[in-house]
Parts: structure tokens; C-alpha cells; sequence
């Protein structure tokens, strides 16, 4: 159990296997997860001004940070990888991924190219967009978002709401490089970083927490 953390422990079962809050003071520049995973700052720090939830946000001004590989992230089945967004300004830049560079295929990727998209990749596959928001996100205004796997289909929720069909995914494990996450950035390389927006709470669950339409949590995430 970690101390810092414990406010956020709930009485259910734990069903994540990674928990940021970026919670901490402004310009801070280290970061825990509630599972122990190490996260290396590349030129980002935490903002306290108007964070979703807690005291703080991460701030990123082409900048990211990345979270070590771990075993426990390769999804066999159904997970759940999610988080909030605050869009300021700016175009072709990725909020999330898992890959070396921008020229292998990612497990995951978020990214906002006039409109937000949403990809994975299975074994031996392309990368697949599993959906997208076309429309530029709300300037100042923070969006949850959820790529979700289910019974072996992929489904990207935007505030709550699918976008796009839900669309196959080969049963396995999905493609992974054996790369960091990054959070803040395309791949491990720095590439597409985000210009203007904050990020909070992000979570990684091996579990389909969502599988249709719902409601954005109204508090910080929980296990």
C-alpha cells in the first residue's frame, strides 16, 4: 500500500493495472502510479490550474511523459485504457500510445488530426481506426475518453458516447514492441507531441469497464 495514494483505494476489487492522478504542486515534475510503475518525465510538469479531479494536472507543452513496459499490460482479453483531456489548441498531436516510433504499429493510440481517432493493432495486423470524433474538441473543456476491448471487439467511447461502429479484433494478445506508454506523445521517440492540453487521470484496466453508452465518472478514478 502506498501512502500518498491510499485516499483513492475503494472497497471493491482491484481491477486496473495502472493509476495516474497526477496529483501534486505546480510544476512538479515526478509522478506516481498507484501500481509502482516507474514514469520518466520528458520535459513535462504538473499544472494546478483547473485540474478534473485532485490537486493537480499534467501539463503538456511538447513535452510527455512515459510509463515502463511491464508485462501486466498485455491485454489477452478484454481492458480498458482511459483517461480526461483539455483542449487548448493545436493539431497532429497524440495523446497516448505504445510504440518505439511513429512508424511501427501502436497496441493503442489516440491521436487528434483535424478530429479525434482512436487505433490498436492485433498480432500480425495493421492498425486499425476503431473510431473517431470529427469535430474538434471543446477548448477549455476537459473530455473523457475510453478505448475499450470486449468479447473481442474494440470499441472508442468520446464523453461517454461510441464513435463509430464496434469493429473485430483478432483473440490473442494484442501487437506490442516491448515499448514505454507514452502519455503526452506518439511513441517512445517524442514524436507528435501534444502542444497545448492537460491530461488527467489515466488508468489502464484489464477488463471492459465500458460496453455501451454511458456516464463519465464524476470523481477520481478509483482500482
Amino acid at each position: 500500500m502506498i501512502p500518498a495514494v491510499t485516499k483513492y483505494r475503494s472497497a471493491g476489487p482491484v481491477n486496473s493495472v495502472f493509476l495516474c492522478h497526477f496529483d501534486g504542486t505546480n510544476g512538479q515534475t515526478t509522478y506516481t502510479d498507484v501500481y509502482g510503475n516507474a514514469i520518466t518525465n520528458h520535459g513535462a510538469a504538473l499544472t494546478t490550474t483547473s485540474p478534473q479531479f485532485g490537486t493537480a494536472s499534467l501539463n503538456c507543452t511538447g513535452n510527455y511523459v512515459s510509463v515502463a513496459h511491464s508485462s501486466s499490460f498485455l491485454a489477452t482479453g478484454d481492458y480498458t485504457i482511459e483517461g480526461w483531456l483539455n483542449y487548448t489548441s493545436g493539431n497532429n498531436q497524440v495523446m497516448i500510445g505504445k510504440r518505439a516510433n511513429s512508424s511501427i504499429n501502436a497496441w493503442f493510440l489516440l491521436d487528434f488530426f483535424s478530429g479525434i481517432f482512436a487505433y490498436v493493432t492485433a498480432i500480425g495486423g495493421a492498425l486499425t481506426q476503431i473510431g473517431n470524433m470529427v469535430a474538434t474538441p471543446t477548448a477549455g473543456t476537459w473530455h473523457h475518453f475510453a478505448i475499450v476491448r470486449s468479447g473481442g471487439n474494440c470499441m472508442f467511447y468520446w464523453d461517454g458516447v461510441q464513435q463509430g461502429a464496434s469493429l473485430p479484433l483478432a483473440a490473442g494478445t494484442v501487437a506490442d514492441d516491448g515499448s514505454a506508454i507514452t502519455i503526452g506523445a506518439s511513441a517512445v521517440d517524442g514524436s507528435f507531441a501534444l502542444n497545448a492540453w492537460q491530461i488527467d487521470e489515466v488508468r489502464i484496466s484489464p477488463v471492459a469497464r465500458y460496453t455501451s453508452n454511458f456516464t463519465p465518472p464524476a470523481s477520481a478514478f478509483t482500482f
